[in-house]
């Protein structure tokens, strides 16, 4: 990014000419070149792509009485996000929500709005470390263990001891039966450092998933 005087031949220049983005910033003009976004490139990013763009196209396909029944679900339902705090849901982001998590948990497609509960939240459960070698930490829970219910685990790197895990520095770790024999070793090895997890349950014949369960572990 350059300073300019004069930016086209004015006192100050805002847009795209060219390949020339002209902007302001803290009181001078600016120009850069542009750059096209640069796209994800992960076999994960690209097939969470994938499937949001084929959950777009579902939706666009549904019939008006399907669709109606999503709306109407979202009239009547909120969201809960990792603090727990209720979020409100279009129809149509329940649809690609619930779309999307019922085909990472290998069920089908929907149609029509769920019409049961979601899931409770994963019970019983508990992350221990062992020391080795090699280091390691274990997941156990005592429930759900419904052939129809996954657990999703997200993990923070490793962290300082001083520094509170945050959702946000999280990334998904692994997604497993929630009928996985327990104890589960979720990362062998490990490193040491403070570690943020967070787990929370999907149910695959509904799409509708659990509140999320939060757990600081420290690894000496």
């Amino acid at each position: 990014m350059a300073k300019v005087i004069n930016p086209l031949g004015s006192l100050a220049a805002r847009g795209k000419t060219g390949n020339l983005i002209y902007n302001t910033w803290r009181g001078f003009n600016t120009v850069k070149s542009f750059r096209s976004p640069v796209q994800p490139g992960s076999s994960a990013q690209l097939g969470m792509r994938s499937r949001l763009t084929d959950a777009t196209r579902a939706w666009a396909a549904l019939t008006a009485a399907n669709r109606l029944t999503w709306i109407n679900y979202a009239s009547i339902h909120t969201e809960t996000d990792w603090t727990g705090t209720p979020k409100r849901l279009t129809g149509q982001n329940w649809f690609v929500r619930c779309y999307v998590l019922m085909l990472l948990c290998g069920g089908s497609a929907p149609t029509a709005a769920p019409t049961t509960l979601a899931p409770a939240s994963i019970t019983g459960a508990g992350f221990a470390y062992a020391g080795g070698p090699p280091k390691k930490v274990t997941l156990t829970w005592s429930a759900p263990t419904a052939a129809t219910t996954y657990i999703e685990i997200w993990k923070t790197a490793a962290l300082s001891a001083g520094r509170i895990p945050k959702f946000e520095m999280a990334t998904k770790l692994v997604q497993i039966a929630a009928s996985t024999a327990s104890p589960y070793d979720v990362v062998n090895p490990i490193t040491t450092g403070r570690y943020g997890f967070w787990l929370r349950v999907i149910d695959n014949l509904s799409g509708l998933c659990s509140a999320y369960t939060s757990f600081d572990v420290i690894v000496p």
